[in-house]
């Protein structure tokens, strides 16, 4: 068989049943259950002052003031700071759920830091944290690990938006 023959039937035949959707994010969407968490005020904990949340439509949108803090925290669904304890309700339910990718949509200004963490907990307590530095990034739940908590450890000051927070299973 010719080369450039065998080339266009390949191509032909990989566009029609291998290739994948252009945009993997969307594609997974479709082939997988998807988890959007709601975004409503009385689901974030934080210091306040420096920091202030407000809503505005579908997104929560988060003012940082000047502050001499080095580190702040803006926890999800887990209204405290107590990250060494286990939380009393689980971001996730881990009983059936081994892995899943993660989402969070987020814009902020220069001057501000916003780094989303995923804290494991086994029984013992805190075991480990999952540093999310991309979007729709995959997050391994280890077999002895029996609740989780979101939070966003934030550096600087300025003004940053949380625009959603999705789970893919």
């Amino acid at each position: 068989m010719n080369l450039s023959i065998y080339k266009a039937k390949f191509e032909k035949e990989f566009e029609s049943s291998i290739k994948p959707n252009k945009n993997i994010f969307s594609y997974m969407k479709l082939k997988n259950k998807k988890h959007t968490y709601p975004l409503s005020l009385d689901m974030f904990y934080y210091k306040n002052p420096p920091i202030t949340v407000r809503k505005d439509k579908s997104k929560i949108n988060v003012f940082v003031e000047k502050n001499e803090i080095k580190t702040l925290y803006l926890s999800y669904l887990t209204l405290d700071t107590k990250f060494a304890e286990i939380p009393e309700k689980s971001f996730i339910n881990l009983d059936t759920l081994k892995s899943f990718h993660f989402d969070v949509d987020i814009s902020t200004t220069n001057s501000v830091e916003v780094i989303p963490f995923i804290i494991h907990y086994n029984n013992k307590g805190k075991k480990k944290m999952t540093r999310i530095t991309r979007r729709n990034q995959l997050v391994e739940i280890a077999e002895d690990e029996i609740k989780c908590r979101l939070t966003f450890k934030i550096k600087g000051n300025g003004n940053f938006s949380i625009k959603s927070i999705t789970r893919i299973e």
